[in-house]
């Protein structure tokens, strides 16, 4: 049976984990041969290219381009991808331990914390994505790091890793938003470290495009996520939809098309988003217009179906769920925001580290019960 010991913190089992996901994070980047470059890597590059160059394009968030320009300012490109990928490694191994510490501190039970760690250390979406220069890894990496600062009481490095989060990917951005709700309501003083450790990133983002463009914001792409979402329906996503639609112009152009199109054809809107749903945690997700493969659709769908049950039953069996509602917000506002948008299955990466702390508990549960029945 496996009994909470005090003992097992510090303890040579998280190591182990740790060095087992570094290892499997190497292979997955450098020995199996698989690609590196994806079509929004490109983006990724030009924007940064940008940024090097003085100027800035406010379209795809350019936390990542920040990231990549620092790489090229700091040691040239000629090894550009090589150090993104040690990059992906590094911080997809330390989002390991964070679970693991996350789970330690909010769980308070060790081996629920090595469990998940564990899971973490394998799971097929956090190795596969590590291989690739997109923002899943390093999305992870700094909302994790966000959260373990928080549960540590570190608010300064809490707010400011929400802040980044946010400017690598602004669905981020309300989970930082809900943190500082939940936090103000339930320790009942506002968390003013918080809320300007993150402001700190954004403002400065929004502040550097306001002055390189002439718009405040942390992304500039609102208007054609939009309106991918208004004309696509589950994995037929409608890439040349912009070009075919030159009359929406604007981001408020694309929002009242997108509120008409739900009140002129109702039914078709709920199917749109029940299909958008379905790429995000369906057991069976589509060919994606032909460029998934059956085995990558029967390995999602194993790793969704894993997750929501163990996820929803660790949730329940835990008994203090105030101390733990706050690993559920990710969760809900990622899902909720590609629901009602624009839905591809990868952007579920950033919000299962924080199912995987509920799964390790469900399983060390269920060892228990196992255990117990065995004994009797």
């Amino acid at each position: 049976m496996l009994h909470h010991n005090k003992q097992i913190y510090p303890n040579i089992y998280i190591i182990y984990i740790l060095i087992a996901g570094l290892i499997f994070r190497l292979m997955m980047s450098f020995v199996f041969r698989l690609p590196h470059i994806h079509t929004d890597t490109h983006m990724y590059y030009q924007q940064a290219n940008a940024i090097l160059n003085g100027s800035y394009i406010n379209y795809a968030p350019n936390g990542y381009p920040f990231i990549i320009s620092i790489v090229v300012k700091l040691l040239g490109k000629n090894s550009l991808v090589t150090i993104l990928l040690w990059f992906n490694i590094i911080v997809g191994t330390i989002s390991i331990y964070y679970v693991y510490n996350i789970s330690r501190k909010l769980i308070k039970d060790d081996w629920s914390a090595l469990i998940a760690a564990a899971i973490m250390c394998v799971y097929p979406n956090q190795l596969n994505y590590t291989r690739w220069l997109l923002t899943e890894v390093p999305s992870t990496f700094f909302i994790l790091a966000a959260y373990n600062y928080y549960v540590e009481n570190k608010k300064w490095l809490s707010g400011i890793f929400f802040g980044i989060s946010s400017v690598m990917r602004p669905t981020l951005f309300p989970i930082w938003i809900a943190i500082i709700i939940f936090d103000g309501i339930t320790k009942k003083r506002f968390p003013v470290k918080i809320l300007i450790g993150g402001a700190i990133i954004t403002l400065s983002v929004s502040a550097y495009s306001y002055v390189k463009t002439g718009e405040f914001a942390i992304a500039g792409n609102s208007k054609i996520n939009i309106i991918y979402s208004i004309y696509t329906f589950g994995g037929h996503i409608a890439w040349d939809a912009p070009e075919k639609h030159p009359e929406i112009k604007t981001s408020r152009d694309a929002k009242k098309e997108y509120i008409n199109k739900a009140i002129e054809h109702p039914v078709y809107f709920i199917e749109q988003r029940l299909a958008s749903l379905w790429q995000l945690w369906g057991p069976f997700p589509s060919t994606l217009d032909g460029s998934r493969r059956l085995i990558s659709r029967i390995i999602i769908g194993l790793e969704n179906v894993f997750l929501i049950i163990t996820g929803i039953y660790g949730f329940i069996a835990y008994s203090n769920k105030k101390e733990i509602i706050i690993l559920t917000l990710p969760v809900i506002i990622i899902t909720g925001i590609h629901t009602m948008m624009l839905s591809i299955s990868r952007y579920t990466v950033p919000m299962e580290p924080f199912l995987i702390i509920f799964s390790g508990y469900a399983i060390k549960k269920i060892i228990n019960r196992f255990y117990i029945h065995e004994r009797i």
